[in-house]
């Protein structure tokens, strides 16, 4: 993304920052996909393998291991089967996605083009997309009027560790001291650049964070006049730009105001390093 900018690429580095963010996210969710009313051919298959492959997931979890051997069930062997399932599900996707609509395929990881993308916000709306590069921050800055790319020189050598100090001392009510000016300094990197490039009339931003930017609660950072980002605009969070595709096409609903309710939950992955809970997929 980095060298893309430089060079003034700036659909090309779009295209290799939401591949990347796409990628990450369909890994959260393990496979998953919006379900169609309509059957596709290879659909069935697609779910069968896809359930398998769930299911051994689950089972493979850590703390399941002693379970496993308990009931006489090899891990090693599970998950030889395991990247078996995967390998024939990619393929029966890519066979799938040759004779299927759009709209029933798979969560793909074909990023949205920019005039899509302008097309998919609606009006006094913004998305900002960032990504974290060696020394300096871009963001992508989209609304119905146009997609620009900012960039700009920031110290992300210690942003990681900046922003966790903010996430903790936001949890205690007598860290003001200390509060304040951290929240000044990292509001200042983030937020002064992007507010200046904001389209006039935004009321509305759609933010999709990067590295430890995830950790952030946009709606307390400050903008240049001191004012949180929280008194001027409405703040939403994606996992990428190209989302947006997806919650638009889920958004047209029947003229008697009738329709489902997609509801998505992630469970049982493994955050931080951390032990994934396999309890959580189920609840």
């Amino acid at each position: 993304v980095g060298l893309l900018t430089a060079a003034g690429r700036e659909a090309e580095a779009w295209e290799y920052l939401e591949r990347g963010k796409a990628r990450s996210f369909l890994e959260g969710l393990q496979g998953r996909r919006f379900r169609s009313a309509s059957p596709t051919p290879g659909a069935s298959e697609l779910e069968k393998v896809e359930k398998q492959i769930v299911d051994l997931r689950v089972e493979l979890a850590p703390d399941n291991e002693p379970a496993l051997r308990g009931a006489g069930k090899e891990p090693a062997l599970l998950r030889t089967e395991l990247q078996n399932l995967e390998a024939r599900f990619t393929a029966a996707r890519q066979e799938t996605a040759l004779v299927s609509p759009r709209a029933a395929q798979p969560l793909s990881l074909r990023p949205i083009g920019f005039a899509e993308l302008r097309k998919a916000l609606p009006e006094h709306s913004a998305l900002i997309e960032y990504a974290v590069l060696d020394g300096s921050l871009t963001a992508f800055i989209a609304a119905n009027t146009g997609v620009t790319q900012i960039h700009w020189p920031a110290n992300t050598k210690t942003l990681d560790a900046n922003i966790r100090q903010l996430r903790d001392l936001m949890s205690n009510s007598r860290s003001g001291e200390q509060l304040e000016p951290l929240l000044k300094g990292i509001s200042a990197m983030l937020v002064g650049p992007v507010a200046k490039a904001l389209p006039a009339g935004t009321v509305r931003l759609l933010i999709v964070p990067a590295q430890a930017l995830h950790y952030i609660p946009f709606q307390a950072l400050l903008l240049p006049d001191g004012r949180a980002m929280v008194e001027q605009y409405t703040i939403s969070y994606l996992p990428s730009g190209s989302a947006l595709q997806f919650l638009k096409a889920g958004s047209r609903r029947p003229a008697n105001g009738s329709g489902d309710l997609f509801l998505g939950a992630l469970g049982n992955i493994s955050v931080d390093g951390m032990v994934p809970l396999p309890g959580t997929l189920r609840e």
